[in-house]
């Protein structure tokens, strides 16, 4: 058994409202054009509202209509944009695995200090941890007034 329209949206605001309902009525207020919140169940009670706004854009459209629940069937990412035609379904494209993009940690220079922050917390052994202060009034080195 197929949803109607208004059944999904009914089931998505209601799902929303259970799941983060001062997040969702903010959303529902808004029209999804305030921040998009970061919290796991904040950001997807937001989700929902904007699924929920989106199922309603289309609604009036029959093609379009029918395209979104085709791809819901299939399982297939899109979207719904708003363009010269109208609102239309959009496919998502998946990124390929060579554009992924890898963050590794900067190697350290010869010189054992980063280029990036200047410290040396990049060294084997030394990732995070502080190192003692030195006292406020040192009698050797610098602080000293160049007497070593």
């Amino acid at each position: 058994m197929t949803k109607t329209v208004r059944e999904r949206i009914e089931d998505l605001n209601r799902r929303a409202y259970a799941l983060a309902s001062r997040i969702a009525g903010s959303a529902m207020d808004s029209g999804c054009t305030d921040i998009r919140p970061t919290g796991p169940r904040q950001s997807k009670a937001w989700d929902m509202i904007a699924e929920a706004y989106g199922w309603n854009a289309i609604s009036d459209n029959a093609e379009a209509l029918k395209a979104a629940e085709e791809l819901e069937r299939d399982g297939t990412s899109y979207r719904i944009e708003y363009g010269s035609a109208g609102f239309q379904v959009v496919l998502v494209e998946e990124p390929k695995p060579e554009e992924t993009i890898v963050k590794r940690r900067p190697e350290a220079p010869a010189d054992d200090r980063c280029s990036t922050c200047h410290r040396d917390a990049h060294r084997p052994g030394m990732g995070g941890l502080r190192r003692p202060r030195p006292p406020l009034h040192a009698t050797e080195g610098h602080a000293a007034g160049g007497r070593a």
